[in-house]
């Protein structure tokens, strides 16, 4: 996972570079969210854990290590106005079946 830093920063810093992170979920916690080695670079995922520092660097690539708890799959706009878009027309046959009866 890569993070850009802040586009300007105070004056006389240096602007921040890229962070990069490696992400330690288990294995069981993985499988459950669906996600594939394709699928997942398209998807936001909610991670939550903490920081770690202890795991020797030839084990993750990243600078800062993240000890997952929880992982989640967030939802995509287009398939939140989808499911938005299905319950307004259910509403509206539900009313129309009342008002009919």
């Amino acid at each position: 996972m890569r993070e850009k830093g802040s586009p300007s920063a105070p004056k006389g810093l240096k602007k921040s570079t890229f962070i990069s992170y490696t992400v330690f979920v288990a294995k069981k916690a993985y499988n459950k969210t669906g996600l594939t080695k394709k699928s997942i670079m398209h998807e936001k995922i909610l991670i939550q854990g903490e920081p770690t520092l202890d795991i020797p660097i030839d084990e993750y690539p990243g600078g800062i290590g993240i000890i997952c708890f929880q992982i989640t799959v967030l939802p995509n706009k287009n398939d939140k106005e989808t499911n938005e878009s299905k319950d307004e027309k259910e509403a509206k046959q539900e009313d129309s079946a009342l008002s009919e009866a």
